[in-house]
């Protein structure tokens, strides 16, 4: 179960960082931690001329008792912040990453660009959301759910990796989760 989260009062802030720029807040975490890990899932595309082609699904950072943490907060640990493997079989791992690995990944288009202002901006709204909690378990602040909101996040990035189309599925949650992305968030 996860043990705490950020309140994420604004969805803009929220979606940056769930959407492009989750190594921005990562980066700020390790900033703020210096002795957590950079963690990030990456996969490989059947098309892939090679090993080095790999695409990176999500940048995190794992603190000293193994909780994974993200803009969403704290999650008991990396295989409840990652959800389920939606790749279908495509190969995919968890890897340790570092500043450089990242400015990196930045250079060659994998990750996007980012300044300064926006690793302090990441900083800042971490630091203001820190020790706060919610009362309700939400999915991007907006859709309440049961456990840990895996049903949400599976039906997110379904909608998401089909252009942002409606789920008549028989998970509510997996529906709720479509329909957020549907709606552009």
């Amino acid at each position: 179960m996860r043990a705490s989260e950020f309140i994420i009062e604004n969805s803009n802030i929220a979606e940056d960082y769930m959407a492009g720029q989750c190594h921005v807040m990562a980066l700020a975490l390790k900033r703020l931690h210096p002795n957590w890990q950079l963690r990030a899932r990456i996969g490989w595309d059947d098309d892939s001329a090679s090993d080095d082609e790999y695409r990176v699904d999500h940048v995190y950072i794992v603190d000293d008792q193994g909780h994974a943490w993200d803009c969403r907060g704290e999650f008991d640990s990396e295989a409840q912040l990652l959800g389920p493997d939606n790749t279908h079989g495509e190969d995919v791992q968890t890897v340790e990453l570092d500043d450089q690995e990242i400015a990196q990944l930045v250079q060659r288009g994998e990750l996007r660009a980012f300044t300064d202002a926006d690793i302090q901006k990441a900083i800042d709204f971490a630091q203001a959301h820190d020790d706060e909690q919610l009362n309700e378990l939400t999915f991007m602040g907006m859709s309440p759910c049961t456990k840990d909101c895996s049903g949400h996040r599976a039906g997110y990035a379904w909608s998401k990796a089909r252009g942002g189309v409606s789920s008549a599925s028989p998970s509510n949650s997996f529906n709720k989760g479509a329909e957020i992305a549907r709606a552009g968030y």
